[in-house]
């Protein structure tokens, strides 16, 4: 079954048939993200944010990010997290991507915001190189990519992965079931790398490593101490709740889900509740950033 998946794969990124697969595109965004964004897409893809064409994502047809938001668009792909994302950047100088992957909050920060610094942070070396590609083609100068993982600790580590057909299969310092390779990774804390770079400052801060966000967290808390950005943080592991929850509350944090519908209050950082894979975390000084977003509030 794998090689006939590969094979089917590999036969619609070929050019002239994935020029027809792209032609259905306006019955295929009516059906569900995960089900489209394996269908591969070659070429510029142009991503839209609020009706408006933003960036270009140059795609080998391997980058499923890219896909999924050609397929249904980015209201549709992390929605209520890249709005209030985006609302939170064009107001930030210095904002920290960790995870970046292929580069959508990277470029979409990189361009709501030409005056703020991105610094980037992509181990998986297939991803990196796209994310290079796609800073070049949209002219993004305000970006600036580490080729390294963040954790608590410094030094090199494993980075486990599924060597499967596209780029995006959940790359991660934690060895799970479904990773088939690995390969080594220089990893640094953001704290050192900050310090390092002369940079006191950051204002807002994502966190997606699959599994290994409190890690990551712990190796900025100096800066977060002193600075208590804004932190979007993705939380799909149950063990790294109650970890996530004592870092919060030591910082006087505040938890949002980034559901579907809108920001709901989650201050007990809860299992249940709204489905949502992404969290904000706001310290209490700060609320005031979140005004004049256009995500609404839902009650406690």
């Amino acid at each position: 079954m794998p090689l006939v998946k590969s094979a089917i794969f590999e036969f619609l990124r070929l050019p002239g048939i994935n020029a027809l697969l792209k032609a259905g595109r306006p019955v295929f965004s009516h059906f569900d993200l995960r089900a489209v964004d394996k269908f591969p897409v070659r070429g510029p893809v142009a991503i839209r944010f609020h009706g408006r064409p933003v960036f270009v994502m140059e795609s080998d047809g391997r980058d499923s990010v890219a896909s999924g938001a050609f397929w249904v668009g980015l209201d549709a792909y992390e929605g209520c997290t890249l709005r209030v994302f985006g609302h939170l950047a064009r107001d930030s100088r210095h904002i920290v991507d960790v995870g970046a992957n292929t580069g959508l909050f990277s470029l979409l920060a990189g361009t709501l915001n030409p005056a703020a610094t991105i610094h980037a942070f992509e181990p998986f070396p297939s991803a990196a190189e796209r994310l290079e590609v796609n800073i070049r083609a949209n002219r993004l100068d305000n970006i600036r990519l580490t080729r390294a993982a963040l954790a608590d600790q410094p030094g090199t580590l494993p980075l486990y992965f599924n060597d499967a057909l596209r780029l995006t299969q959940g790359a991660s310092l934690r060895d799970w079931e479904y990773t088939t390779d690995r390969v080594e990774v220089p990893v640094v804390r953001l704290d050192d790398h900050l310090r390092s770079q002369g940079i006191e400052s950051i204002d807002l801060l994502k966190v997606d490593v699959e599994g290994s966000e409190p890690e990551v967290l712990l190796g900025a808390e100096e800066t977060i101490a002193r600075c208590t950005p804004e932190i979007i943080c993705e939380l799909i592991q149950e063990d790294c709740y109650p970890k996530l929850r004592a870092f919060i509350r030591r910082h006087d944090y505040r938890a949002y889900r980034l559901a579907a519908d809108g920001l709901h209050p989650d201050f007990d950082l809860s299992v249940e509740g709204p489905v949502a894979w992404n969290r904000l975390f706001i310290h209490s000084s700060r609320l005031h950033r979140l005004e004049g977003c256009t995500q609404a509030v839902k009650e406690a």
